[in-house]
């Protein structure tokens, strides 16, 4: 594949592997609700969340994320994008192997204490993961850097089918939850030999030497905000899980991972456009182009499509365990997965703003509103379990709506388009409403979360959100449907 893949492609390909990913994630489900057990399940991901917090003390400050994105503004000029790819080399693998010689050091002295021992095998394998995700991390960034996504992709979905497909495999033959990390390892280790093949640079350490010693500062400088920002935001996550861990139990710790898991089939997609916005706007802003329509036409395209897959999910969702696919105690995740799902809409149209601000160095605005939108959650989530525990995991599901509305009224003032403002609501709503039904049982699934779904495609119908440009890159079986939902002044 040459370089310059095109967008859509890039996209596709991304949503491809991950729905491919959650199709097999289905029958993962499947099995694992019947051999795994749901205490064992919550304790492995307790586990992992623990290691997660300890990464945070080993942080690379945003400056692997500053020398990605000068990487790809340095190629939008014309110019070769190696000696970023040699100076991100030094810096992550240094962090990364401090992190988990640390890991080495700390398990037995505190993670046996808190987690009972006959899983702590599972950290020992998670480290050599973590050192295999290194690599491909870097190797994923040079294509992304020279806007090779749909190689990108297809290395995430190689890795991904072979992870899921051995995940299966060896669940059904063990029944435990070593597999999971096991073949987690397993498909990252394909994925950097699939990226090496593609990429076939090696990294030239004297040129990473000297590139960071002449830009460190600079580096430091764009990459400490957004880098605060993920830093937060992971805290958050891990956080999550362990106050849900520490007030609820580890029961409540495996609803919540399986409903978040239900929620990743459809922020799948925000995380395949931004990938690929990210690396379009670094090339447009430094070839010099215009990048508030590349927004506009990122935004409400990926909202559109959002809000279509959230309804569509929310709909779907309580079928799983009629067709057999979840089954047991997990079947209690299913309302909360819906109520998240029902939040998605929103998320899609703040990650995107962020990430835009961030790659034309306006990272500290970026993490003016990330901080207020988290702090609204955190604060949120903590008073909520511990005044209105009983509600159970709904405290994380109100907590996220209160965070989302906090970052949506900043960035709808920010961005003064009252178009942009118009149709997130208009495509949020029937997410929101449909889950509200579906929870509260006032009127019994699926018929209002069927009328429901078919909100978004009127919304489409009318406002038009998608670009001429985006449809000419669609395959030829799509443009068709496709076309309907486009203005063809644009």
């Amino acid at each position: 594949m040459s370089s310059n893949e095109s967008a859509v492609s890039g996209i596709l390909l991304g949503y491809i592997a991950s729905v491919i990913n959650y199709a097999l994630a289905v029958i993962y489900f499947t099995v694992l609700t019947r051999f795994i057990s749901l205490e064992d399940y919550g304790y492995y991901n307790a586990l992992l969340s623990i290691a997660g917090i300890i990464s945070m003390f080993f942080p690379t400050l945003g400056i692997d994320w500053a020398i990605v994105r000068e990487g790809a503004v340095k190629y939008g000029e014309g110019k070769d994008p190696l000696e970023h790819y040699s100076a991100l080399f030094l810096i992550s693998i240094s962090i990364t192997m401090a992190y988990t010689i640390t890991l080495i050091i700390i398990t037995p002295l505190y993670i046996t204490s808190v987690i009972p021992e006959r899983f702590i095998g599972i950290i020992y394998l998670y480290i050599l993961y973590v050192i295999v995700s290194a690599f491909v991390n870097i190797l994923s960034s040079y294509l992304w850097m020279i806007g090779r996504f749909a190689t990108q992709s297809l290395g995430t979905l190689i890795g991904g089918m072979i992870f899921r497909i051995s995940e299966i495999i060896l669940i059904i033959m063990f029944k435990t939850v070593y597999v999971i990390i096991t073949t987690m390892l397993i498909g990252q280790i394909f994925t950097a030999l699939f990226y090496f093949y593609n990429v076939k640079k090696i990294p030239i350490l004297r040129q990473g030497i000297y590139i960071l010693r002449n830009n460190f500062g600079k580096y430091f400088s764009t990459g400490i905000q957004v880098w605060i920002l993920s830093y937060l935001g992971t805290i958050s996550a891990n956080m999550s899980i362990y106050l849900i861990y520490m007030f609820l139990g580890p029961s409540y710790t495996g609803l919540y991972t399986t409903a978040n898991n239900m929620v990743g089939a459809v922020t799948a997609l925000t995380g395949s456009v931004i990938n690929v916005f990210r690396s379009r706007l670094a090339h447009i802003y430094g070839s010099g182009g215009e990048v508030k329509n590349l927004l506009r036409d990122y935004v409400r395209a990926t909202v559109f499509v959002t809000s279509l897959l959230s309804a569509s999910a929310i709909a779907a969702s309580p079928a799983l365990p009629l067709i057999g696919i979840v089954a047991g105690d997990y079947v209690k995740a299913i309302p909360y997965g819906v109520a998240l799902i029902s939040l998605s809409t929103a998320s899609s149209l703040s990650s995107l703003y962020i990430n835009y601000l961030w790659v034309l160095e306006r990272g500290w605005h970026a993490l003016d509103i990330g901080v207020k939108s988290l702090a609204g959650y955190l604060v949120s989530l903590v008073i909520l379990l511990t005044y209105a525990g009983s509600l159970g995991l709904y405290t994380v599901v109100i907590a996220g709506f209160i965070g989302s509305m906090i970052g949506l009224m900043i960035i709808f003032r920010e961005l003064g388009a009252s178009e942009i403002a118009l149709e997130t609501i208009l495509l949020w709503i029937p997410s929101i409403a449909s889950a509200y039904i579906y929870v509260s049982k006032s009127i019994l699934w699926p018929i209002p979360q069927i009328i429901l779904m078919l909100a978004p495609v009127v919304t489409g119908l009318l406002r038009k959100p998608l670009t001429a440009s985006a449809i000419d890159q669609s395959p030829r079986i799509f443009r068709e449907i496709l076309a309907m939902f486009t203005d063809k002044r644009s």
